[in-house]
């Protein structure tokens, strides 16, 4: 495994070797500097753990004991991202999705968010086409209704107790220039109960709106 210091671009070599029996777990580590220098480390768990659990726990320690020595780059780890966020079945992944798919795919590394933020924010494709969550916040404009009942707000309220009929839901229209309210309840909210209450309740008392809004019952 290869650890690629960006300050010099010098590379540093990371080796673990693991071993598990019935008396207890240890690992190796030998760090080589890029003057060549060997830096070799015993561990010995205090638990028990598989093979595979022990080379992972040796792999942590061994990249902590890198970094603190002067590594800042792991190469492996670079790679692993770019395949997985813009490869050949890349789909250009956010950060977070970018990050938990690699630790699925069984890679971690201490600095694998910041590895993810840092690819993220360097595709040029992800700057142009990604969705803008947060939007800047906009002044409220106050909607207006230029004469009565050509403008109507309508809502679902509930559920609620079970009433006569199994109704459980209001269906509440609230005309913008007036404030005048018209309810109904209903069993349950369909689109040919919606029609039948607009007919019923504003169509044919008040004339054709010239619009209904709504958030489409969320």
């Amino acid at each position: 495994m290869s650890i690629k210091d960006t300050s010099q671009d010098q590379k540093w070599l990371l080796h673990v070797d693991s071993s598990s029996t019935a008396q207890g777990s240890s690992a190796g580590v030998v760090i080589t500097t890029p003057q060549g220098e060997d830096l070799e480390f015993a561990i010995k768990f205090s638990f028990k753990a598989s093979n595979n659990e022990a080379e992972y726990e040796a792999l942590v320690i061994g990249m902590r004991m890198a970094h603190e020595a002067g590594a800042r780059h792991l190469l492996e780890g670079i790679h692993i991202l770019q395949e997985i966020h813009s490869g050949c079945y890349g789909a250009h992944a956010s950060t977070r999705i970018l990050a938990n798919k690699a630790l699925r795919a069984g890679y971690f590394w201490p600095t694998m968010k910041q590895d993810a933020i840092r690819l993220v924010s360097k595709c040029e494709r992800c700057q142009k086409y990604s969705s803008l969550i947060h939007q800047p916040a906009e002044p409220l404009t106050t909607m207006l209704s230029p004469c009565p009942f050509m403008q109507w707000g309508m809502d679902i309220v509930g559920p609620f107790p079970l009433a006569a009929g199994q109704r459980k839901f209001l269906l509440v229209a609230i005309d913008y220039f007036t404030k005048w309210v018209e309810a109904e309840p209903l069993a349950r909210i369909t689109e040919g109960e919606v029609m039948k209450f607009i007919w019923k309740n504003i169509v044919c008392r008040f004339g054709i709106p010239r619009e209904i809004i709504s958030d489409n019952g969320r």
